[in-house]
């Protein structure tokens, strides 16, 4: 019991990672993924660029339903919590994943049971709908719109010169749009964290990234991500034939998932800043 409370409960309650939660938890995700969401959708062929576009929306109501736990938002809805049945606990991790895979597997499975052919029609529709609405209500409640658009220019700016430079050397690699969104997702995640530490005072709370960011410095941590994702993206390349495609498109779409989701909360987070 003590255990899992040193490892698990005590760092919710601070709001921070230990490597055996963040272990235990890539390696939760990373069984409900390849046991139940990759089989699901290889089944109805959905292993592609617009699967990935169809998921956005909810990628970004996770991530700023996200922001709104936090201490130092002016979108503060709720405390955090590790009681299951107090609604703070499902706004920090683990609760929010568990919210949002399985909300969004349920929704696009209902999608799908009176959909059939326009099942992706229907989930996007419903989720950039919702997502539409949450977005406009934060943009008007950005407390540094500043801060917010210059940081977002500037993750565009250094994605596009990323792109182009790769679409230069190997431009049949950009072709693919899962790598673009492979590339631009954890560029945002990586300049976003940069910013968010050098210049606006946040500090980071996962183990690895805050290992980078101790050891080498913040200035670090960008490049390391960007150069993780060419690598994954070389190797993928590299070794993607008929018979595993799917599977790698898969890596692909949850890569961009994450890198998405930690990118957009730190964002908003920079613009939401009290």
């Amino acid at each position: 019991m003590s255990f899992f409370y040193d490892y698990f409960i005590a760092p919710q309650i601070s709001d921070s990672y230990t490597m055996v939660s963040t272990i235990t938890y890539i390696g939760l995700l990373l069984l409900f993924c390849f046991g139940v969401v990759y089989p699901y959708f290889k089944k109805r062929g959905w292993l592609n660029f617009d699967m990935l576009v169809s998921i956005f929306p909810y990628i970004l109501i996770g991530a700023l339903l996200r922001v709104a736990e936090e201490p130092y938002s002016a979108i503060k809805l709720v405390s955090t919590s590790i009681d299951p049945l107090s609604w703070g606990f499902w706004f920090v991790t683990p609760g929010i994943y568990i919210v949002m895979f399985f909300g969004t597997l349920f929704l696009l499975h209902l999608c799908w049971v009176f959909g059939k052919e326009k099942t992706l029609f229907y989930f996007k529709a419903i989720g950039y709908t919702i997502a539409g609405t949450i977005l406009l209500a934060y943009l008007l409640l950005l407390t540094e719109p500043g801060h917010f658009f210059i940081t977002l220019l500037a993750i565009i700016v250094v994605s596009s010169i990323i792109t182009f430079i790769i679409y230069k050397i190997k431009p049949e690699w950009i072709k693919e749009k899962l790598n673009i969104a492979l590339i631009t997702s954890q560029a945002f995640d990586g300049f976003a964290t940069f910013f968010a530490i050098a210049f606006f005072g946040f500090g980071e709370k996962h183990v690895l990234s805050n290992w980078v960011i101790l050891n080498i410095g913040v200035w670090a941590f960008p490049i390391v991500k960007i150069l993780l994702a060419i690598i994954i993206m070389v190797l993928i390349e590299k070794s993607i034939n008929a018979k595993n495609r799917n599977i790698l498109n898969f890596v692909r779409i949850i890569i961009s998932i994450i890198g998405f989701a930690t990118g957009i909360r730190d964002l908003f987070s920079i613009g939401l800043n009290l």
